[in-house]
């Protein structure tokens, strides 16, 4: 009985989990205010929970791939460490300062790339009358 309730429990679980999240992230307010203006960045441990996840990721392929006895269980432990370095990676520049997003009475500054980790270094602002 338990084995067909188990993707109904996983689902539940998962959509529980998914609602904590969006109502935290909601009540997100931005990290500093003045009479000048204002500045957003991304939730920091939101950041730090998928670096750590990412890195997890990483360690369990790299025990994969060290006891990987035939090409298949290398073929299994690769893409793991290569899935958790993209996600620790893409992730890593949201517990700095460089996906800030600050904006004033003059405009606004922020990430100037659409793609690429970090979204780039480079910045842009767009001013507004």
């Amino acid at each position: 009985m338990i084995e067909l309730l188990r993707p109904v429990l996983i689902a539940v679980l998962t959509g529980l989990v998914l609602y904590g999240l969006s109502a935290m992230l909601r009540a997100s307010k931005a990290a500093s205010f003045s009479g000048d203006g204002c500045t957003i960045r991304p939730e920091r441990w939101t950041a730090w929970i998928t670096i750590i996840v990412g890195v997890a990721t990483v360690a369990l392929g790299l025990a994969l791939l060290v006891n990987a006895s035939n090409l298949a269980g290398i073929a299994l432990a690769l893409p793991l460490v290569l899935l958790g370095l993209a996600i620790a990676g893409f992730m890593t520049p949201s517990v700095t300062a460089v996906h800030a997003v600050h904006w004033n009475d003059k405009g606004i500054e922020g990430p100037s790339s659409t793609f690429g980790p970090t979204l780039g270094a480079k910045r842009t602002a767009i001013g507004w009358e």
